[in-house]
């Protein structure tokens, strides 16, 4: 395994529905025998919304799974943890609930991670940009 997705959440069902499908997207534009390299892992800190029936409903084309803390973690940074913990990996990226994945992520990653720069990386880092309009994608800020 060379990639681990791994999306946190706790009553993030608002956004989780295209967090996840921007992620199958991704790992629906790479050829089908890349997919063997990706995993996703939902880890769903015992969320009282429907943020695990969202995460349920996602086909990502590639291997994933849902998974919990033993029990609901005050501090979200454990959650991360349990999330991180269960990454099989050689690589791992965190995308929250409210994030989006751009359609060649997974592509760039791949290729990064393959690259010989990216044999002696320990962290590869991506654009990051933030939108200020909750309706649209608008507003670009640094």
């Amino acid at each position: 395994m060379r990639i681990s997705v791994v999306v946190p959440v706790y009553n993030g069902e608002r956004y989780l529905g295209a967090c996840l499908e921007s992620i199958a997207d991704a790992v629906a534009r790479l050829p089908t025998r890349r997919r063997t390299e990706l995993e996703v892992i939902v880890c769903d800190n015992w969320s009282t919304d429907a943020s695990h029936s969202t995460a349920q409903a996602v086909e990502f084309g590639c291997a994933s799974r849902i998974v919990r803390p033993e029990r609901h973690e005050e501090n979200r940074t454990r959650n991360w943890r349990t999330g991180l913990a269960e990454a099989c990996g050689e690589w791992s990226m965190m995308l929250h609930a409210d994030d989006l994945m751009s359609a060649g992520a997974l592509t760039a990653l791949l290729h990064a991670t393959e690259s010989r720069e990216g044999q002696r990386a320990a962290l590869i880092v991506g654009r990051h940009r933030t939108f200020e309009d909750d309706a649209r994608p608008s507003g670009l800020r640094t």
